[in-house]
C-alpha cells in the first residue's frame, strides 16, 4: 500500500466540495441551515471513496481511514443513546404510579455544553432541566384512557450550522387491577317452579363487569356462591359464565322462597384480586306435584232398600267432596267402583244415587275416585259404606268385609332390605267360601302387595329423597269391598361418611405462634349432620378447633421440623358413628437453628440403648456356646470314665497289686529239684517284694540271685508264692477332681 501523497488529499478536497454542492446525496428530511445532517455526511463520505477509488486504487487506506474520523466526530447531539435517533421509550410503568414520581431520564448525546432542550410538559409529563427528569404530574389511567404517553421536546445544538429538531419520548404504561368486578343491580329475583328438574339452568342475568382494560388480563374473573343456608341448591356448572344451574330439588311445601349471595371475583395478572357480591332471591312455585285429597277418606250412605234408579243417597258426615293440594286448585272429576253397579256418581258434583235395582242388598261399600282434569295421573280415592233399608252402618257389622283400621302408620328404617315384609293386612267379615283380592292404589313401584296381605318392600328407601309414602290398599271377596290407607314414615340413617372437600391440603406458613393456617371444610348428604374435629399427630404443636380451623399452637422454637403432616379425623354424629380423615401438610422455611439439645440427647440415648442391645446380644450367644461346651465336656469324661471301667473289669491287667507287709524275719526256701518249695520260715507271711505274676513285662523285682544249681527249667513243678492280689478300688468323679 503506498503512502498518501499529495494528489491523494487534493482528489478528496476536490470530491468533498463537489458533493457538499450535490442535493441528490442530501436528505431533504435533515437539512441544517448553513450546513449539512449526519445522513447527508454520510453519502458524501461514501462517495468520496468510491470516486477515489476510480482516480487512484493506491489511496484507498488513507480515505477511508480520514473517512472513519469524520463520521466520528459528526453524531449529532440531540440523538438519544437508547435508540440512537430523535426518539426514545420508557417502558412498563404501572398505572398506579404515584403523581410525582420520576419515571425516565432523558440520554441525549449532547451535554448541557452542546445543546438546548427547552423546557416543555403536557397534561401527564414533566421534564426536568437541568437534571432532564421525566416527572409524573397527573394520575394515570389506562381503562379510560390509552396505554401510551408522549412528549415532545425540542433540542437545538449549540453550532452555527444545526438548527433545532424534536425529540419525543414515549412512555408505554401497564394496567393494574384497580377494578373490581360489579354487577348492574343490588339484588335479583327470579321466580322457578319447584317442579325443576336438577341440572336446569335456573338465572343467567346476574352478569358482572370488570371496569379493568380489556385484554391486559386483568378483567378476567369467575363466579361462585358463598356458602349459605340454601347454597347447596345451586351451583355454577362455568364459573367463567353466569348461569346458575339447579343442583337438588326443590319443595313448595317446604318453602316458598330462598335467597343465595353471588360473588364475582377477578384474577389479576398483576395486582391484588377483588371482588364483589350481590344477593338472588329465589321465589319457588308451586308445581302439580301432589294429588287430590278428599275431604274424607271414609263416607257413610243411607238409603232404603226400595228406592228405584236415580234416587239420591244420603252421604255423611257431608257432601262427597275432594280438592287439589297443590295452591293451583286445578279441577277434579269423580269416578265410583261399584262390583254389583247398583250406584253411580256424577263426575262434576259428587253427588251418589241409584243405579239399579237394590233387590235383597243389605250394604255395600263402593270405592270413590278423584281425578285431576289437567293430569289425570294425579288422583285419590276414598270409600263410601252404604247400609240399605236401615241396616247398622258398616263398622258394626260382623259380617261386612272390613280391615281393622281406617289407617295404619307404619316407620321403616332406611336400611330395610328390600323383598322385607313391612306390614301385613287382614281384614275380617269375609264371605264364606270367597277368596280375597288385593290391590295398591300408588307407589305400585316401592311397595308390592301379595295375595295374603302382605306388603313387601320392593324398592330400596332413601331418606335424603323422600320421608314419606302413602299407599291405599282395597280388597274385595268378589261380594264386598274394604279399603284402608297405610303411611309410611322413612327413619334417617347415617349410610354416608362426611365427606371433605379437599382430603389433602398442603400450605406453606411461617413459624408464628397462633397463626390460623386452613379450615376443614366438610359435608354429609345425611340430614342435619353436625360434625367432629380431632387431630391425631402433632397434638402439642397444632390444634383444630369445632369449627374445623387449623392453627399453630407450638412456639417457633419448638417447631423444629421444615415440614409437618397432620392427621385430622372428622366424624360425624349420626348412629352409627362414621369417620373420615383429612391430611393437612405443613410446609415450614428451612430453619437454619440448631438442633435442639433435646433432639441431640434423643437421638444418644438410641445410639446408646442400639450398643448396649448388640453387647447383650454377644454376651447371650457366648454364655450359649460356654454351657455347651461345659456340657459337651461331661459327657466325654463319663464317656472315658464308662470305657475305662469296662476294660478293668474285664481284663486281669485291670487288677491292682499292693504289695504284702515284710516279714519280720528274713525269709529262706529251699529250692528242690522236684519242684517242692519249703518255707524255712517260722512265719508265714508275703514275700518282702511282689510282682505281679500276671504283668506282661518281662522284668523282675525283688527274687534273690539264683545260683546255677537252681533248675530253671522245671516246668512241670508248681511255685507257691503268697501275694496279696486286691481288686482296683474305683474311684468317683469328685475324688478325681480332689486328686
Amino acid at each position: 500500500m503506498k503512502l498518501p501523497d499529495r494528489e491523494c488529499f487534493l482528489n478528496f478536497l476536490t470530491n468533498l466540495l463537489w458533493t457538499q454542492t450535490d442535493t441528490r446525496y442530501l436528505n431533504h428530511n435533515q437539512k441544517r441551515k448553513g450546513g449539512i445532517s449526519v445522513s447527508s455526511l454520510k453519502l458524501k463520505l461514501t462517495y468520496v471513496l468510491q470516486s477515489t477509488m476510480r482516480i487512484k486504487k493506491g489511496h484507498l487506506f488513507c480515505l477511508s481511514l480520514i473517512g472513519f474520523l469524520i463520521q466520528i466526530e459528526a453524531t449529532d447531539p440531540c440523538t438519544t443513546i437508547s435508540f440512537g435517533s430523535y426518539e426514545t421509550f420508557i417502558r412498563n410503568i404501572p398505572e398506579d404510579t404515584p403523581v410525582g414520581s420520576v419515571i425516565g431520564i432523558l440520554d441525549t448525546y449532547g451535554t448541557e455544553n452542546e445543546i438546548t432542550l427547552q423546557p416543555t410538559n403536557n397534561d401527564y409529563l414533566r421534564l426536568e432541566l437541568p437534571s432532564r427528569n421525566i416527572t409524573l404530574q397527573q394520575q394515570l389511567d389506562t381503562d379510560k384512557g390509552s396505554s401510551s404517553l408522549s412528549l415532545r421536546i425540542p433540542c437545538t445544538p449549540k453550532d452555527e450550522l444545526s438548527s433545532t429538531v424534536t425529540v419525543t419520548i414515549r412512555v408505554l404504561l401497564v394496567d393494574v387491577n384497580d377494578h373490581a368486578p360489579t354487577f348492574s343491580q343490588d339484588q335479583y329475583t327470579v321466580n322457578i317452579s319447584e317442579d325443576a328438574v336438577p341440572g336446569t339452568t335456573i338465572f343467567r342475568d346476574a352478569k358482572a363487569h370488570d371496569d379493568d382494560k380489556s385484554g391486559d388480563g386483568n378483567d378476567m374473573f369467575s363466579y361462585s356462591i358463598l356458602p349459605g343456608p340454601f347454597s347447596d341448591y345451586f351451583e355454577y356448572e362455568y364459573p367463567l359464565y353466569p348461569d346458575i344451574t339447579l343442583k337438588k330439588k326443590l319443595d313448595f311445601e317446604q318453602t316458598t322462597y330462598m335467597e343465595i349471595e353471588i360473588m364475582a371475583k377477578d384474577t389479576p395478572v398483576r395486582g391484588s384480586s377483588l371482588n364483589s357480591t350481590v344477593k338472588l332471591r329465589i321465589n319457588v312455585q308451586d308445581a302439580d306435584d301432589l294429588n287430590p285429597k278428599f275431604v274424607y277418606d271414609q263416607y257413610f250412605g243411607t238409603i232404603s232398600g226400595n228406592s228405584v234408579p236415580g234416587t239420591l243417597v244420603t252421604v255423611s258426615p257431608s257432601q262427597v267432596s275432594a280438592y287439589d293440594q297443590d295452591t293451583l286448585n286445578a279441577a277434579v272429576k269423580y269416578e265410583l267402583t261399584d262390583p254389583k253397579g247398583k250406584f253411580t256418581i256424577d263426575d262434576q258434583t259428587g253427588i251418589i244415587s241409584v243405579n239399579g235395582p237394590l233387590g235383597s242388598e243389605v250394604n255395600t261399600i263402593v270405592i270413590l275416585k278423584a281425578i285431576q282434569t289437567d293430569n289425570p295421573f294425579r288422583w285419590c280415592i276414598a270409600t263410601l259404606a252404604i247400609n240399605i233399608t236401615g241396616a247398622m252402618p258398616p263398622t258394626t257389622q260382623n259380617e261386612t268385609l272390613r280391615f281393622q283400621f281406617q289407617r295404619y302408620n307404619v316407620t321403616l328404617s332406611e336400611s330395610t332390605p328390600v323383598s322385607t315384609i313391612v306390614k301385613s293386612l287382614h281384614p275380617t267379615g269375609q264371605t264364606k267360601d270367597s277368596t280375597l283380592s288385593y290391590s295398591i292404589m300408588e307407589n305400585q313401584n316401592v311397595f308390592i302387595i301379595q295375595s295374603s296381605g302382605d306388603i313387601i318392600l320392593g324398592k330400596a328407601l332413601d331418606y335424603e329423597q323422600k320421608q314419606h309414602y302413602k299407599i291405599t290398599v282395597t280388597v274385595t271377596d268378589g261380594y264386598d269391598t274394604a279399603i284402608t290407607t297405610v303411611n309410611f314414615s322413612v327413619a334417617d340413617v347415617n349410610d354416608n361418611s362426611p365427606v371433605i372437600g379437599t382430603p389433602t391440603i398442603s400450605l406453606s406458613a411461617e413459624r408464628v405462634k397462633g397463626t390460623v393456617l386452613t379450615i376443614i371444610e366438610v359435608t354429609d348428604k345425611d340430614a342435619k349432620s353436625q360434625f367432629t374435629f380431632q387431630l391425631l399427630s402433632h397434638t402439642s404443636l397444632f390444634a383444630v378447633d369445632v369449627i374445623g380451623q387449623v392453627s399453630i399452637t407450638g412456639s417457633p422454637e419448638e417447631l423444629i421440623e421444615d415440614k409437618y403432616i397432620l392427621t385430622i379425623s372428622v366424624k360425624d354424629n349420626g348412629a352409627p358413628v362414621r369417620e373420615s380423615i383429612a391430611l393437612v401438610i405443613v410446609n415450614f422455611p428451612a430453619s437454619s437453628r440448631p438442633v435442639a439439645k433435646a433432639a441431640i440427647m434423643t437421638e444418644s440415648s438410641d445410639i446408646l440403648a442400639i450398643g448396649l442391645g448388640v453387647a447383650a446380644a454377644v454376651l447371650f450367644i457366648i454364655v450359649i456356646i460356654l454351657i455347651v461346651y461345659i456340657i459337651r465336656r461331661r459327657l466325654y469324661a463319663a464317656e472315658q470314665l464308662d470305657r475305662v471301667k469296662h476294660q478293668r473289669g474285664m481284663n486281669p491287667r485291670g487288677l491292682t497289686y499292693r504289695p504284702g507287709d515284710p516279714s519280720p524275719v528274713p525269709s529262706h526256701f529251699d529250692l528242690k529239684f522236684n519242684g517242692d518249695l519249703e518255707e524255712t520260715s517260722e512265719i508265714d507271711g508275703s514275700t518282702t517284694i511282689q510282682d505281679n505274676p500276671l504283668s506282661d513285662s518281662r522284668y523282675r523285682y525283688g527274687y534273690p540271685n539264683l545260683n546255677g544249681d537252681v533248675d530253671l527249667d522245671a516246668g512241670d513243678e508248681e511255685i507257691h508264692i503268697d501275694t496279696a492280689v486286691v481288686p482296683l478300688k474305683e474311684k468317683t468323679i469328685s475324688e478325681e477332681v480332689d486328686e
